[in-house]
């Protein structure tokens, strides 16, 4: 297809779709040149059961809210470029010999099937050689099972539309940071979703670490459910509260702090104290594993920052509980960061965009590169 002229003028549309378990984010965007102007964006809450590990399983509801958030906002989808919830998709570093570029596509995709216990034919994938040298190559390999794609593109199917991209949401993240100018040196960042915590590490010329953890925005909800509330009601008590703030020298004594926070919530009625403390705790101890990994085998390219996304970062205190458990610099991800912003009011709310701004971002990056 040849190149229209119109989008050098009026500069090209773009539709970005991120996916999770139980919700629904969309972002329209104009991409001229290097340069991302936002239109439009919302969010929608999807009913349980919808989206499963990862899958869609109700595509007839999927995609009957999909629509309904898209007219909403009025957007003409252009483009699209989606992710899939969380799950079952397959980010990994791998090593391998030096060989034909004709050659390599194929061999890893024979390696996917060592990796997921599936035939190769069964998986969708792709790769992106990171590093070259006389050893051989450092290679980026993602993969996700052809029946969970399929699932999704059967949720724009029957909207009529034919996505353009598919994208994992740790890329996504990766390349809105390096459009940003914020990956220079090795990070790490922390994408807290409603079920799950995905930890990144990654430089904008090279990727490092990929994993996740069940422990998730809903996760610190549970905590203030129970029969008289709905989980709204409960989302909302969570709002509400906030971690206790750590005084000087309580991180010493960790049995001290939680006699001390047992007897402040029987004393002042504070609900959930001890039981969010413990949350937060077990976040911090898997921040470290991974921090642990990542310097035990990349001792010469020591992390100074932290970034985090994530409607579960929106519990007050826990940033701030994060960052006094973690030596690294802390920041919450700016979504709408070196972007053009043409929106007057956010109905989903820029701060939980990071990835299908990201999506967009990841374009912008592909065509300059």
């Amino acid at each position: 297809m040849g190149l229209n002229p119109f989008d050098l003028i009026m500069g090209k549309k773009y539709t970005a779709v991120d996916f999770g378990h139980h919700n629904l984010k969309v972002v329209e965007c104009r991409v001229q040149g290097d340069d991302i102007t936002v239109l439009s964006m919302g969010e929608q809450r999807l009913p349980g059961g919808a989206i499963e590990n990862g899958q869609v399983d109700d595509a007839d509801m999927v995609a009957g809210e999909l629509e309904n958030l898209m007219n909403s906002n009025s957007i003409s989808p252009k483009n699209i470029i989606f992710s899939p919830a969380v799950g079952q998709e397959f980010v990994r570093k791998h090593s391998m010999p030096q060989m034909p570029e004709d050659e390599l596509g194929e061999a890893l995709h024979w390696e996917l099937e060592e990796y997921l216990n599936m035939p190769p034919e069964d998986v969708a994938s792709d790769y992106l050689v990171l590093e070259e040298n006389e050893d051989g190559l450092e290679v980026l390999l993602v993969g996700l099972p052809n029946m969970v794609l399929g699932s999704y593109l059967r949720v724009f199917n029957k909207m009529n539309f034919s996505p353009r991209v598919a994208g994992v949401q740790d890329l996504a993240l990766i390349s809105l940071l390096i459009y940003q100018e914020r990956l220079n040196e090795p990070s790490l960042i922390v994408n807290m979703g409603e079920e799950t915590s995905r930890f990144i590490i990654a430089r904008e010329d090279n990727f490092y670490l990929s994993r996740s953890v069940e422990i998730g925005g809903r996760h610190f909800t549970r905590v203030f459910k129970n029969p008289d509330r709905t989980w709204e009601e409960a989302e909302k008590a969570k709002m509400e509260a906030s971690l206790p703030e750590i005084s000087e020298g309580e991180e010493e004594n960790e049995g001290e702090l939680d006699i001390d926070l047992m007897v402040n919530e029987m004393e002042s009625g504070g609900e959930g104290e001890v039981e969010l403390e413990a949350l937060a705790e077990d976040l911090v101890s898997e921040i470290n594993r991974s921090l642990d990994f990542y310097e035990s085998r990349f001792a010469n390219g020591m992390l100074s920052h932290m970034y985090v996304t994530g409607g579960g970062f929106r519990l007050k205190g826990l940033k701030e509980y994060i960052s006094s458990e973690i030596e690294l610099e802390l920041s919450e991800i700016n979504s709408m960061e070196s972007m053009t912003d043409k929106i007057s009011t956010h109905g989903g709310g820029s701060d939980k965009m990071a990835v299908a701004l990201g999506l967009i971002a990841g374009e912008v990056l592909h065509d300059e590169g």
